[in-house]
């Protein structure tokens, strides 16, 4: 017979730090989003014509991507408050929404300020919220940028 050896739960640390990585997942994808925008931005290309038709495919779904991410975060049981609250603030920004440049960062600098004083005792989560709120600080100069070159 074959010695099969212990098998151990998942530590609960290790079940706590799913949350974390499902934020970082979405944070990654987040970001991959807004890259994808201001590709198409930056093109100057319409949608009518097929590289254009297939930057704005690629923006598309990786917003969806990024939605069906924090959903996902969004099922999961036993998610640190802190982290919901970081995962609300990315689903306010995602389409079809179009915040305001201000909305946007205001909830950029409450998860800034949020993460300050955890640095200390949690610098994984602090660094975590900290990418979220950088995030948010980069969708809304990009939102700035297309305007004023919409202007232009």
């Amino acid at each position: 017979m074959a010695d099969k050896g212990l098998t151990t739960l998942p530590s609960a640390a290790k079940l706590e730090a799913s949350d974390r990585v499902a934020l970082q997942t979405a944070n990654g994808l987040f970001e991959v989003a807004l890259r994808a925008d201001w590709k198409l931005h930056a093109s100057r290309l319409s949608q009518d014509n097929a590289e254009g038709a297939e930057l704005a495919h690629e923006a598309a779904c990786a917003w969806a991507s990024c939605t069906e991410a924090l959903q996902e975060l969004g099922l999961m049981t036993d998610v640190d408050d802190r982290i919901v609250i970081a995962a609300r603030h990315l689903q306010a920004m995602l389409p079809p929404y179009m915040p305001e440049v201000s909305d946007i960062r205001t909830r950029s600098v409450t998860l800034l300020q949020d993460a300050k004083p955890m640095w200390k005792h949690d610098p994984e989560l602090a660094e975590t919220l900290q990418q979220t709120g950088c995030l948010l600080h980069v969708h809304a100069a990009n939102l700035e940028l297309m305007s004023v070159r919409k202007a232009a």
